[in-house]
């Protein structure tokens, strides 16, 4: 019986031995091909191998905020899946052994990594028996233009006034953030560098604002320069007769003076005797004087308006129309008048001859 029991102890030893071997918990991770800086948004690939042979080998990677594991780089004759979020799992029938590198995980760094940070992954086997970090310094990727905003993307001016424009880009962080401004019609309308318009004659220009391939457009009208008004006259001692009117004649001072016709009021002393409308055309009502007065942004001119009786031309040719409207109704009922006194001649006439024609007739006796 003791001899049995000596016979197993070598098979025993070997079994263990061989048991150890196949499923040796995961040693140490040895990195390498680690990066000293990288940029935000791009990825690192890493080189990690093993210490022991095993049949397969669960890594969790444990990562700073700006970093993340997306993936890993297929390797032959090892079988590895990533569960999406911090677990690589690998596994060999023939055995993962220390001279290979046996996975290549992938790591991102974030869009969110901003300045220069400090970001760590940590390595821990499925039996926890050993982890290892390190640290990558990180740049901040630069943030691009996105677009521009403008304050007044339309502007009216008078030739001499100039306008600055209020332009930002989107976002507020983007780098390369400087903006140009050009005009495309100098003559009416300038920009400097930093966006001041200045309108130089009437017309219509338009500003591009520009930040890299990003545009927007400011619309500018100039309008002509103001002239100032000086003065205002009207023709003096106006003679008119009843019935008629005249047009006033406004004189400016300078002849090209700013004057808005919505500024300009008309008014009389007496109705009774001459009005006058918004447009300055007097109307003669009845013998009298009338005084006339305009007002134009606020200076005023005064003429006097005499109006005499109708003047015999005048009656003549009202009483002339009177005339030709009475012979002319005379005339439509005298013809009327006369057609009527025909038509019944004609009727009496006709009705006379059929008399007479009965009366020859021989046989009207015997009806």
């Amino acid at each position: 019986m003791k001899k049995n029991i000596f016979f197993f102890i070598p098979i025993f030893i070997f079994i263990l031995f061989s048991y150890d071997k196949a499923y040796a918990s995961f040693g140490e991770v040895n990195v390498y091909s680690m990066p000293s800086s990288t940029i935000a948004g791009s990825y690192i690939t890493l080189s990690n191998s093993y210490d022991e042979t095993v049949n397969s080998i669960k890594i969790v990677y444990s990562l700073s905020n700006n970093l993340q594991l997306v993936g890993f780089v297929p390797v032959s004759s090892i079988n590895c899946t990533f569960n999406g979020s911090d677990t690589i799992s690998c596994s060999s029938s023939s055995g993962i052994t220390a001279n290979k590198v046996f996975v290549y995980p992938i790591l991102r760094v974030k869009t969110t990594f901003t300045g220069n940070e400090s970001g760590s992954v940590n390595f821990t086997t499925s039996s926890s028996t050993s982890d290892m970090g390190f640290n990558i310094s990180g740049t901040s990727a630069p943030v691009k233009v996105t677009g521009i905003t403008i304050k007044d993307k339309e502007k009216t001016l008078t030739a001499g006034e100039s306008f600055q424009i209020e332009a930002s880009v989107k976002p507020s962080n983007a780098e390369n953030s400087k903006i140009t401004y050009k005009s495309n019609n100098f003559e009416v309308a300038t920009v400097n560098e930093s966006g001041l318009v200045t309108a130089v004659k009437e017309g219509k220009a338009s500003i591009t604002v520009s930040c890299g391939d990003i545009t927007e457009t400011v619309t500018i009208n100039v309008q002509g320069a103001e002239v100032p008004l000086e003065s205002i006259s009207l023709d003096e001692n106006i003679t008119l007769s009843v019935g008629t009117s005249q047009l006033l004649n406004l004189k400016l001072t300078p002849e090209n003076a700013s004057v808005n016709n919505d500024n300009i009021t008309y008014t009389s002393s007496d109705e009774k005797v001459a009005i006058v409308t918004s447009d300055g055309v007097i109307y003669a009502l009845s013998k009298g004087t009338a005084d006339i007065t305009v007002n134009v942004d606020n200076k005023e001119a005064k003429t006097t308006i005499t109006v005499n009786e109708e003047d015999e031309e005048l009656s003549t040719n009202r009483g002339s129309k009177s005339n030709f409207l009475g012979y002319f109704l005379t005339f439509i009922i005298s013809s009327l008048l006369t057609l009527g006194v025909v038509f019944v001649v004609n009727a009496i006439k006709s009705k006379k001859a059929l008399q007479e024609e009965d009366d020859d007739n021989p046989y009207n006796s015997y009806i």
